[in-house]
């Protein structure tokens, strides 16, 4: 696997001549989302003073809503809702990978498996009945599971994925406020593993 042009990490995704990490990349995509909403902003500006000189009122495109990214402990989250009784109890780091793949998977166009990893990633987040250990191993190995989801599919390691999904199957089983969220999420993510990485 070839190596990131920015960094040390195994590179996933190339753009024009650049091969990317997956933290690289989602850096790269936050940047140009950045650029989209300046250029959206001055547009507006351009817009408000051409009617301001004219008089005459422009057509105007209809605004994109933009989430507010959460912030914790200095981590911004775009896509995954925490609480503040959860600050501290989860490994924000890892909580950042996951979000930050979601984004990825999601910008390729995967909207299916980026819902399922936030709606999971949401429910053992805000879940009362796991307890913190627990809560911390799954957010770690949704963390991993993620991570390898923004692969290309050929390049993803279905055995890794499966053993993965047995033991973040354990782990949510035992915690009733996950019954009906863990199973149709875990299915959704083990499609994209193939079948061979089905939930056992």
């Amino acid at each position: 696997m070839p190596q990131c042009s920015q960094c040390n990490r195994p590179a996933i995704y190339m753009v024009g001549e650049h091969p990317l990490c997956l933290q690289c990349n989602a850096l790269h995509q936050n940047i140009l989302d950045r650029q989209l909403a300046n250029h959206e902003r001055e547009l507006d500006r351009i817009l408000d003073d051409m009617e301001m000189t004219t008089g005459v009122p422009l057509p105007r495109r209809r605004p994109q809503p933009r989430p507010a990214p959460v912030i914790v402990n200095g981590v911004t989250l775009h896509n995954i809702n925490i609480r503040d009784s959860n600050v501290g109890v989860v490994n924000t780091g890892r909580l950042s990978q996951v979000d930050t793949a979601i984004s990825v998977i999601g910008h390729r166009g995967d909207a299916q498996l980026a819902a399922a990893l936030k709606a999971l990633t949401d429910a053992v987040v805000g879940s009362a009945a796991l307890a913190a250990p627990a809560k911390q191993e799954a957010i770690e190995i949704l963390s991993s599971l993620s991570t390898e989801a923004t692969a290309p599919p050929a390049q993803r390691r279905g055995s890794v994925a499966r053993t993965l999904m047995g033991r973040l199957k354990e782990l949510l089983s035992v915690a009733a406020d996950l019954a009906e969220v863990y199973q149709p999420a875990l299915e959704l993510i083990g499609a994209a593993f193939g079948a061979a990485a089905g939930v056992p």
